[in-house]
């Protein structure tokens, strides 16, 4: 059988192969799947090459420049909708890039295209594609319009003769041009299949030959890898941050015909930088493998391998050769942008200080006044730039924004850009001749000594920024021109020359200067330059995300790589004075800074400068009053000061250190929820709070990188942090964990109040209704769950909707304890108790985050007791089970005891003391249970309800004690 393997490839054979289709199907499938099988290769074969080479490829350097133009031009400019020529065209470009270091399975593809290989069946099935050509084009035409010549055709088709692959698989693809062609064809065929004397066999094996040939491109070992779930063991300590969950990376191989699935446990870190689906081909390289990721040129889906078709307006389509299916990825970038598309942004900063004097570079083509300070430690800054240039520069009338937390190297990226471009590194049409920087920094801090230094700002309005563009242009007298005078000279100049206007450390700028700055570049200059709107680009650097039309671009901290490779630079200055540090305290730096510049730099300043311990650095960063703190987010420490209500709720999520909605920072704060909403999204901008779209509301949680300082408000203001300690502890019940609208909300209030009229019908017909409107609410659904318990006592009626808001919570991945408890309640309250079915939901329950709720304690002790009890008062005749029994009811006893003694200062009622002893006379401890139950009884009376079951039990552990 021919051996060939990839995700479908069996199902793929068998369709290419199927005898039971009509004869002129058959020859028509054979030449569809013959050129199919060919742009398959041709990808698997390009995008291998190009990860292979992805490196050199951006970098470009100059031994391989005009093959990396080559692929790049293909790329940027014919795979909008690649042609069967642009991928040979692509094909024959990455031939020209491999060379001797190459991992051995790419040498080995190399080796396949450029081999010779004797036609045999291929020559006279090209001989018959030539002669139906000859029916769909004019005789007299020795030239096709397909570009095939009639001659060459069967002059190269001879059986004896040889070709290289390559050149082969040109002249097959010569015989497709469209879809529309392929549909003559088949007419063709059909029409004249005795006349044209078609062997069917000879296609066959033509088809086979091709397979043969290309097998060593198409058959690898395939992955697919998918973010399945969240490892339940990972959640069991609810002391446990996000950081410190496993998720299961689901596995798929698909090698020599088999599929086999794994699974593979991932850290936080690594789910962060993990895209959902990976599509992989595992490369052979001297008995090594190496993944080779797929994307954009190619997916698996369905356990088969999809090819890249062209970008549509809904997204990227693809082809799969197996079922001729097509399956379309919604996305808006480009491809060539998605091949080597950076998710993040790391370089790093250096802040700088300075009015710098305009120069030329040594063309005299460009004029700067660009910074000159800090360039000599940037890491890894040619992807980060690369998507700037590619996101912002390369659009036409785009303006940008770069925002990221302070320290993270907002700067320093866009200085080190300006660099390149004043030194010409870029394409002509993206070098704007004059390059003006405008600060608005107001001040200067030294991470290394831990000093800020004050500063007199460069801007602080739209005025000040035209002032300082006209004296970049030489004007004189600037301050003798009125604002609307600076603006039309300001747009005169934008209309004569090209210009990048930079706006550094625009947080520091009042919203209402900031909002007259943003109105201007976006309606004023823009209406201006209609005829040339790319004379003007404008970048802005802010610790805020800034509402606008222009493109965010956010920066996060460095990856661990990265850190490494800054923290060793730094290491540089002391190595021969210092010892270095060890690999857990690199990783341990990274990880407390989130991989932040600034951060890093302080640390190594207080290690190495002032001679402090690790511990007492690495714990001190979170500190109040902290200069690295202070600095990074001066602007938000600000606000802080005059807004109550945005620390509270800083310190709230803080402490809660999981995703909370609004309504309930509302609820555990006693603050309105309206107020809150309000000032999220300044928190948001700011990079302090993430938002997380989670079951019905928008959820919060404290963004990772702003950990330090959200850790130093609860040192600074330690009353603020205990009260919200002591509000979650009484707020926050279970039940208001629950996830639902306000409208719901509104909803229950409504139901509770027939409620508590005792207007049960009227509470009944409500709901119901009112569920018809939201079938699939977990809250109404509970609330009504709960009602038919409590009121009316149908408690399987109870359990078969509790059952369902279980099953839909479950699908999410989530858990709801309020509705554990009530489920266990409810098994436990069956006419015939369901012990076994009720222990599971109150085993859950255990692991609330609750679990220091008295209340839910004794709930949960008196379930384990009453199950006790009643295994205690059956009777076994064997007397091995009879043991077993006892053993059971005794340990479930155990579990109620523990319960009660976790309560810390536990108020000695009746009832406890009830259960108490009830628990110890189980576990026939019968003094201590007398002691307890005689309590009870003092503290209740012989008028009182629970008398004759308490007297009950005193009896009965008397005649234990007799």
């Amino acid at each position: 059988m021919l051996r060939v393997y990839f995700p479908g490839a069996t199902d793929f054979i068998g369709n290419a192969f199927n005898k039971n289709n009509d004869l002129d199907r058959r020859f028509f499938d054979i030449f569809h799947n013959t050129i199919n099988l060919i742009e398959l290769a041709s990808q698997i074969f390009v995008i291998t090459t190009i990860r292979a080479y992805e490196e050199i490829i951006l970098d470009e350097p100059e031994e391989h420049k005009k093959s990396v133009k080559d692929i790049k031009s293909t790329l940027s400019n014919r795979f909008t909708a690649p042609s069967l020529g642009g991928h040979i065209k692509l094909t024959q470009q990455c031939l020209r890039l491999i060379d001797k270091n190459a991992p051995e399975g790419l040498k080995i593809m190399k080796e396949c295209l450029n081999g010779f290989v004797e036609l045999g069946p291929i020559g006279s099935y090209l001989d018959d594609l030539e002669r139906i050509y000859g029916e769909l084009e004019e005789p007299e035409d020795e030239v096709n319009e397909f570009g095939v010549e009639i001659s060459k055709a069967v002059r190269l088709n001879r059986a004896k003769s040889k070709k290289k692959v390559v050149d082969l698989l040109k002249i097959v693809i010569n015989f497709r041009n469209n879809s529309a062609h392929l549909r003559e064809i088949r007419c063709i065929i059909e029409d004249y299949l005795d006349d044209l004397q078609l062997k069917i066999d000879v296609w066959e094996k033509a088809l086979e030959f091709f397979i043969d040939i290309l097998s060593p491109i198409l058959s690898h070992k395939y992955l697919l890898k998918k973010l399945d779930k969240i490892d339940p063991s990972s959640l069991a300590s609810t002391d446990k941050g996000k950081k410190d969950l496993i998720f299961i990376l689901n596995i798929k191989n698909y090698e020599n015909d088999k599929i086999e699935t794994s699974e593979e446990n991932i850290t936080y870190e690594e789910f962060e930088n993990t895209p959902q689906r990976i599509s992989e081909l595992s490369l052979s390289d001297n008995g090594n493998q190496i993944p080779i990721d797929l994307f954009p040129f190619m997916i698996i889906k369905d356990d088969k391998l999809y090819y890249y078709k062209k970008t549509t307006a809904k997204g990227y389509q693809y082809y799969s050769i197996v079922d001729n299916s097509f399956w379309t990825i919604q996305t808006k970038t480009k491809f060539s942008q998605s091949l080597f598309n950076i998710q993040k942004i790391r370089d790093l900063q250096e802040i700088f200080w300075t009015d710098v004097l305009p120069v030329y570079n040594d063309d005299k083509t460009i004029k700067a006044n660009i910074p000159h300070q800090g360039l000599e430690g940037f890491v890894g800054r040619k992807k980060q730039i690369r998507k700037i240039v590619e996101r912002i520069l390369e659009i036409p009338n785009r303006d940008g924004i770069i925002y990221g937390p302070g320290g993270v190297g907002k700067t320093a990226l866009v200085l080190q850009l300006s660099w390149l471009l004043f030194s010409g590194k870029f394409k002509e049409e993206l070098h704007q001749r004059n390059i003006i920087w405008v600060s608005a920094k107001a001040n200067l801090y030294n991470p290394i000594l831990d000093f800020v230094k004050k500063k007199n700002r460069q801007f602080e309005s739209l005025d000040n920024i035209f002032t300082t563009i006209l004296y970049f242009y030489d004007y004189q007298d600037v301050m003798d021109y009125n604002f609307d005078e600076k603006k039309e000279l300001v747009l005169e100049l934008f209309e004569e020359y090209k210009t990048l206007l930079i706006l550094d450390n625009f947080e520091t700028v009042t919203q209402k200067e900031a909002e007259k700055i943003i109105k201007f570049f976006e309606e004023e200059a823009k209406d201006r330059l209609k005829q040339k709107p790319e004379n003007l680009k404008v970048i802005i650097t802010s610790r805020e995300l800034i509402p606008s039309g222009f493109y965010q671009i956010k920066l996060e901290g460095l990856d661990r790589r990265e850190s490494k490779q800054l923290m060793k630079n730094l290491y540089n200055e002391y190595k021969d004075s210092h010892t270095p540090l060890s690999d857990d305290q690199i990783k341990e730096i990274h990880e407390t800074t989130s991989g932040i510049p600034i951060i890093i730099k302080h640390v190594f300043g207080q290690l190495f400068e002032f001679n402090r311990t690790f511990n007492q650095v690495i714990d001190n960063l979170a500190s109040a009053g902290n200069e690295v703190i202070k600095f990074s987010y001066a602007e938000i420490i600000n606000r802080l000061k005059k807004d109550d209500y945005q620390l509270k709720m800083l310190i709230l999520l803080e402490l809660k250190k999981e995703p909370i909605s609004c309504r309930q920072m509302s609820d555990i704060l006693e603050l309105e929820e309206s107020i809150l909403s309000e000032k999220i999204p300044s928190l948001m901008n700011f990079q302090c709070v993430i938002k997380i779209n989670q079951g019905v509301d928008e959820k919060f949680i404290i963004n990772d990188e702003v950990n330090l300082f959200s850790r130093s408000l609860i040192q600074e203001h330690p009353t603020v942090a205990q009260r919200i300690r002591n509000q979650l502890d009484r707020n926050f019940t279970l039940e208001k964990q629950m996830d639902y609208s306000s409208k719901e909300f509104e909803i229950l209030k409504i139901f509770e109040n027939y409620k508590s009229e005792k207007d049960y019908l009227d509470a009944e017909s409500f709901i119901k209704e009112q569920l018809k409107d939201y079938p699939d609410s977990i809250l109404l659904k509970y609330h009504y769950a709960k009602f038919l318990k409590e009121v009316k006592n149908e408690i399987e009626k109870s359990i078969t909707i509790l059952e369902e808001c279980h099953k839909a919570i479950e699908s999410k991945g989530e858990k709801d304890y309020e509705v554990f408890r009530l489920l266990g309640s409810c098994y436990a309250s069956l006419e015939i108790p369901n012990y076994h079915k009720a222990s599971v939901y109150y085993s859950e329950l255990e692991k609330s985050p609750k679990t220091d709720d008295d209340v839910i304690n004794i709930e949960i002790a008196e379930f384990y007791i009453n199950w006790s009890t009643t295994l205690k008062m059956k009777r076994e005749i064997d007397p091995i089970k009879n043991i077993e029994r006892q053993v059971i009811y005794k340990d479930l006893a155990k579990k109620g005891i523990n319960l009660l003694e976790k309560i810390a200062n536990p108020n000695r009622n009746h009832r406890y003391l009830y259960l108490y002893a009830q628990a110890k006379f189980n576990r026939w401890e019968n003094k201590e249970a007398n002691e307890m139950i005689n309590e009870a009884i003092k503290i209740i009376g012989q008028n009182h309800n629970y008398f004759p079951i308490y007297s009950r039990l005193r009896k009965a552990i008397h005649a234990k004690l007799n």
